[in-house]
C-alpha cells in the first residue's frame, strides 16, 4: 500500500494520526491512551485548535504540536497552545470535563513537544526557544520523515544540534 498520495494530500493530518498511534515513540513516558487529537485551546474570546494532548504515566500533561515541514511559526504556536492548557490546567478543566479519566493529573507545567521531520525544523526555531521561560520545559522531536514515527533527533529547549 503507497502513503505517498495521503501524505502529498494532508501531511499534517497524517503526522498526528501516526504520531497519536505511535505516542511512546515520542517519550515512553507517555500514555498511549487516551490522546486526543484537534482539542480546542480558548483563552477568552480566542480560539484556536492544538494538535495533541497527552499525559504521562506520572500524570503530567503534555502538548505536542506537530509540523509536516518547515514552519517559521512553530515555537509561537506551541507557546500559544501551551498557555492555553496551562490556564486549563489550572482551572481544573481537564478533570471537570473528563478528560483522562482514572488519571490523577498533576499541577506541574505541562510538557511540550515540538514534533516534525529532523530535517525541517525552521533555522529560527532555536533562537525563539531562547526566549521561553525556564517554566517551559520543551522537547523537539525530529522524525526520520513525515510519514513515520521514528525518531532521530531529541532536543531539549533551544540546545543546537551536535
Amino acid at each position: 500500500m503507497d502513503r505517498k498520495p495521503a501524505v502529498a494530500a494532508a501531511p499534517e493530518a497524517v503526522l498526528e494520526k501516526l504520531v497519536r498511534a505511535n505516542i511512546q515513540e515520542i517519550d515512553a513516558g507517555l500514555l498511549p491512551k487516551p490522546v486526543y487529537g484537534q482539542v480546542p485551546a480558548i483563552a477568552g474570546i480566542d480560539r484556536g485548535v492544538m494538535d495533541l494532548l497527552a499525559a504521562g504515566q506520572d500524570g503530567r500533561l503534555a502538548v505536542l504540536e506537530l509540523k509536516a515541514s518547515a514552519d517559521l511559526n512553530l515555537p509561537i504556536q506551541a507557546l500559544d497552545y501551551w498557555m492555553r492548557v496551562r490556564w486549563h490546567q489550572s482551572q481544573g478543566d481537564f478533570a471537570r470535563m473528563g478528560y483522562f479519566p482514572g488519571v490523577r493529573l498533576r499541577e506541574d507545567p505541562p510538557r511540550l513537544f515540538l514534533v516534525a521531520p529532523a530535517l525541517e525544523f525552521h533555522p529560527s526555531t532555536e533562537t525563539l526557544l531562547r526566549y521561553y521561560s525556564s517554566d517551559i520545559e520543551v522537547e523537539r522531536v525530529g522524525l526520520a520523515r513525515a510519514d513515520e514515527v521514528r525518531a532521530v533527533l531529541r532536543l531539549r529547549g533551544a540546545r543546537p544540534p551536535g
